[in-house]
């Protein structure tokens, strides 16, 4: 529902207030399961009104820092649609005419399955790094099992794409460690592809479309090895894809200082909003 401030209160500065109790009003609106912030847990909370002016000013300062968070979060993205961009403009007319099947280019292998009670928190002798789908997809929850077959081993430039399930054909690379089996791994020859050609291969609109009309039209979506095998791509010369490859290093640098400008952008506003209603910003 939407709220009408008064005359006295700056909706601007309400705005912040209620964000920056957000966690508070979720708190007390934890009744059923489906969390519910009523009016009634609204109406009861006590906004602290120093005079007009000093409400605007406060407003002002967390506008501001909060326009550097949104602009930072933007230029990432930038980065990201540049390098398309760049993918695009040095690939577009392989991608529109000389394509060969995956089959005829490179080979899959599938991980290996371990039982929870082979996963280790800590590593040891003979272990080494357990890479799941959420290793890739949601970042780093590290566990540790044998190590004993370099076949279901990966390394940092592998490139590797989840078999099954919701996030099938997601492409993630630049870890090390031993595969599960609902992943498998591209391997390639170097001397044919560049690792960061070959990985945006895979992240490009063309791999996607062909994931959706091939894996996910069943219940339970699963990439087989002869539907990837269909799947064309082009190949440049080597010396182009390094070109590539340089530019894309590049950007990643870049994105990475924005990455770290996002961090301490969100870490200040999170402190002046913390600040902000305990008198200390006027």
């Amino acid at each position: 529902g939407a709220m009408l401030p008064s005359n006295n209160c700056d909706p601007v500065y309400l705005y912040y207030y209620l964000l920056s109790i957000k966690n508070e009003l979720i708190r007390k609106g934890v009744g059923g399961a489906q969390p519910n912030i009523s009016g009634g847990i609204i109406k009861d909370t006590k906004i602290p009104l120093p005079p007009l002016d000093q409400q605007k000013k406060i407003a002002s300062i967390l506008d501001a820092a909060d326009g550097y968070r949104q602009k930072t979060k933007a230029l990432i993205l930038k980065y990201d649609e540049l390098t398309q961009s760049l993918f695009l403009d040095m690939f577009g007319d392989y991608l529109n005419n000389e394509l060969k099947p995956l089959g005829e280019l490179v080979k899959f292998s599938q991980g290996q399955q371990f039982g929870l009670e082979l996963q280790l928190l800590e590593p040891k002798e003979g272990y080494a790094r357990f890479l799941r789908i959420v290793d890739f997809t949601q970042g780093d929850d590290l566990r540790f099992v044998p190590n004993e077959n370099d076949k279901y081993y990966v390394r940092m430039d592998d490139i590797v794409i989840v078999r099954y399930g919701a996030s099938a054909g997601y492409v993630g690379t630049n870890k090390e460690g031993v595969l599960a089996n609902n992943l498998f791994k591209v391997n390639y020859d170097r001397a044919m592809f560049n690792q960061i050609f070959l990985y945006n291969i895979f992240k490009h609109g063309r791999f996607k479309m062909f994931i959706k009309k091939e894996a996910f039209g069943a219940a339970m979506p699963a990439l087989s090895f002869k539907v990837m095998e269909r799947f064309e791509i082009p190949v440049p010369p080597i010396s182009l894809q390094n070109q590539f490859a340089g530019s894309v290093k590049a950007i990643e640098a870049q994105k990475a200082q924005a990455q770290k400008s996002l961090d301490k952008a969100e870490d200040l506003f999170k402190s002046l909003l913390q600040k902000a209603f305990k008198g200390e910003l006027t």
